[in-house]
């Protein structure tokens, strides 16, 4: 599915979890969907967008992993 995502799309999970095997590796696919303009929903998070606040947010959580 990942692959067949394109610009202006948006991808809904309800955990970051559940979009890859772990939280780090889920957080690499989310900003590898960002390069591609994706938008990705977490239901348990809220809608991640490509921008300074969110960058901020997947930052922080990545140093909590």
């Amino acid at each position: 599915m990942l692959h067949v995502l394109k610009e202006g799309d948006t991808i809904i999970v309800t955990k970051l979890d559940r979009l890859a095997r772990n939280i780090k590796e889920g957080i690499e696919v989310v900003e590898e969907l960002f390069k591609k303009g994706v938008r990705v929903h977490v239901l348990n998070i809220g809608l991640l967008e490509n921008t300074t606040m969110r960058r901020f947010f997947l930052q922080t959580m990545w140093d909590r992993t």
